[in-house]
């Protein structure tokens, strides 16, 4: 792991974990390292706390380009009291209306943290049941002046007057989930349990603790989950015991037992001073240079070492499957014989149309990519149980 992102770790363990680890030296803090930390912390959505970490540490004295972290902890600040907001607003109409709901990821995890805006999130997710859904879009929208922004396979999105998208899941279920993965998160209302009078619920241990690391390795398949999901991890060890009969049956029955178990090890080793295993060293690679959604490079390995090779992931971007091809041209949904017909239009679509150099630089690039990054990627999801 680079030296940046060591110093990410090293700052978000003194300020969230109270790790006891040394931190960047005063002379070490040069006006460039100042902003790779930053970039590189932002790109893990974490640049608030490691930019409280620096100013808590009067790492940023004298450092003119540091400024950009307290202007991060000032506009976090600001999104997380809105968010709070939407929050609080959504949940009111819920209520109002007689709507049992879950309230999910950072808006429960957010309790873990010392300070709760530190725990952020692109948006607010809340699981109803299917039946209930349009009945509860409908009532957002029209009592706190949402707009309904579209529906897809999984949820309903919905924009706040605030900036803030509402995502309004009716199943947990991740895209390109396992069919062991599917079914167990297809039970969440049977792991549900009310909280307080209302109509509010929440997801028992066993179900919450399965949840989080389906959707570490729904990220992590495609090129990276980023730093702040194994912070959660950890602070939700500390909250409690989730090493549980009921939690390994789970993990189990969704085949994300050795998954669980190298997230859990590589948590421990950033942030309570464990040492390495040879998968949490390749495991930290890739989790660094990828940050939350992945970079170029890993997004690349992850679709290869899915693909089966370099060659089966470019053939398989040639000849997409019948359900991605109708995305492209709807005709075939009635007149399905002309299939053949799509596909010979959009290779010629690839080769000759628009963004044909974007596609040989790609191609460039995926050729770039040396073989023994692929051979560690391989080693590693095989490792975890995700190839």
């Amino acid at each position: 792991m680079d030296r940046v992102s060591q110093a990410v770790i090293e700052l978000i363990g003194n300020e969230v974990c109270g790790c006891k680890r040394s931190l960047p030296e005063r002379d070490e803090f040069t006006n460039d390292f100042a902003i790779e930390l930053y970039n590189k912390a932002q790109a893990h959505d974490i640049a608030h706390i490691v930019g409280l970490a620096v100013v808590n540490n009067n790492l940023a004295q004298g450092v003119p380009s540091a400024g950009v972290f307290r202007d991060k902890i000032y506009s976090t600040c600001f999104r997380y009291e809105n968010m709070e907001y939407v929050i609080e607003s959504v949940s009111r109409v819920l209520e109002d209306i007689g709507v049992p709901y879950i309230p999910l990821k950072g808006a429960v995890l957010k309790k873990l943290y010392p300070q709760p805006w530190m725990r952020t999130g692109c948006d607010i997710d809340i699981l109803v049941s299917e039946k209930n859904l349009e009945k509860a879009a409908n009532a957002i929208a029209d009592t706190l002046g949402y707009t309904v922004k579209g529906k897809g396979k999984h949820d309903i999105s919905i924009l706040s007057t605030q900036g803030i998208y509402v995502e309004l899941h009716f199943s947990l279920l991740e895209e390109d989930a396992s069919p062991e993965m599917a079914k167990v998160l297809s039970k969440a209302w049977e792991h549900a349990k009310t909280v307080g009078d209302g109509f509010r619920y929440e997801l028992d241990d066993a179900m919450f603790y399965f949840y989080h690391i389906a959707h570490m390795a729904k990220h992590f398949i495609k090129g990276g989950c980023g730093i702040r999901p194994f912070l959660d991890l950890w602070l939700m060890e500390k909250s409690k015991n989730y090493d549980t009969q009921e939690t390994k049956a789970l993990l189990k029955k969704g085949k994300l037992t050795d998954f669980a178990a190298a997230a859990r090890k590589l948590s421990a080793v950033w942030f309570s001073g464990e040492e390495h295993s040879k998968v949490t060293l390749l495991m930290q690679d890739f989790i660094a240079d990828g940050g939350n959604f992945g970079s170029k490079e890993t997004i690349m390995l992850s679709a290869q070492q899915k693909a089966g090779g370099r060659i089966k992931h470019i053939l398989s971007r040639i000849f997409i499957p019948y359900d991605d091809l109708k995305g492209q041209y709807p005709i075939i949904k009635k007149y399905r014989f002309l299939t053949p017909l799509c596909e010979i239009c959009r290779i010629f679509t690839l080769l000759f149309g628009k963004r044909k150099n974007f596609r040989k630089s790609y191609i460039e690039k995926l050729s770039n990519v040396p073989e023994e990054r692929l051979d560690d990627v391989n080693s590693l999801f095989e490792s975890v149980g995700l190839s």
